[in-house]
């Protein structure tokens, strides 16, 4: 039994990394086919590729009914991606902040950081409701991002 769970789990873990490869080649070409920036390709890129994997693991938390792991994922994630990888990352190299990250998308992140803790403060839970504002927030908000770059 213990082997078997080992097995699915690696298996799994390799064809879930291999669809964000194949998602993330697939959109970029198809953004450069739009005519899209570069800057916004990499940006869109990135993120996507990092949350594919974590989208399918979060879908099959929920569907299993452990909201604990997704708040839990979500949460985590947001907190190792902006302290340790932006950390780290500064201290290897200096990164440049462009104008479209301060302007944009860094108080869309603080509203919506805002807008998760109201949602999750009414009930302690997030609603259907909530997470479609949330969904169509992010779909309004990477067309913005799209027609600006």
């Amino acid at each position: 039994m213990y082997l078997t769970d080992v097995l699915i789990f690696v298996v799994g873990l390799l064809l879930l990394v291999k669809g964000a490869d194949l998602f993330v080649v697939s959109s970029s070409r198809i953004a450069e086919r739009f005519g899209v920036s570069e800057f916004i390709i990499r940006l869109t890129r990135v993120s996507i590729g990092i949350s594919v994997p974590e989208l399918a693991s979060c879908l099959t938390a929920s569907f299993e009914h452990a909201s604990g792991i997704v708040i839990g994922n979500v949460l985590g994630s947001n907190i190792t991606n902006t302290l340790l990888i932006l950390g780290c990352s500064g201290l290897v190299y200096p990164l440049t902040v462009t104008r479209t990250s301060i302007y944009y998308i860094t108080p869309f992140m603080l509203f919506i950081s805002l807008l998760l803790l109201l949602f999750i403060r009414t009930g302690w839970r997030i609603k259907i409701y909530e997470g479609l504002i949330l969904f169509l927030l992010y779909s309004g908000f990477m067309v913005f991002i799209f027609r600006l770059g």
